[in-house]
């Protein structure tokens, strides 16, 4: 999948897959009962293209996000550390 983001392009053939997750969204109101909702799942494949740019590709939706660093570090710190010190390096035990 391609998409032009900012004058930028964004392809999930060229960029390399780092990350794959689901990611939760709240869905639509329960009619028969008030404030609650839907939960809706969404796959999420976290890439980074040959010059350091990371996206994101949402299947559902079907689209393509330019994500930050900072977002990339924060999910794979609560989903995998292992994939977080292969990508960014060891981190200072405490």
């Amino acid at each position: 999948m391609k998409a032009i983001v900012d004058g930028k392009l964004y392809n999930t053939e060229t960029a390399e897959r780092i990350f794959s997750f689901r990611r939760k969204y709240k869905g639509a109101e329960i009619s028969w009962m008030p404030g609650y909702s839907w939960v809706d799942w969404h796959d999420i494949d976290l890439y980074k293209t040959k010059k350091g740019a990371y996206f994101e590709l949402d299947k559902k939706r079907e689209s393509i996000t330019p994500v930050a660093e900072e977002v990339v570090k924060n999910v794979l710190q609560k989903l995998d550390t292992d994939k977080f010190i292969e990508i960014f390096g060891e981190v200072i035990e405490a």
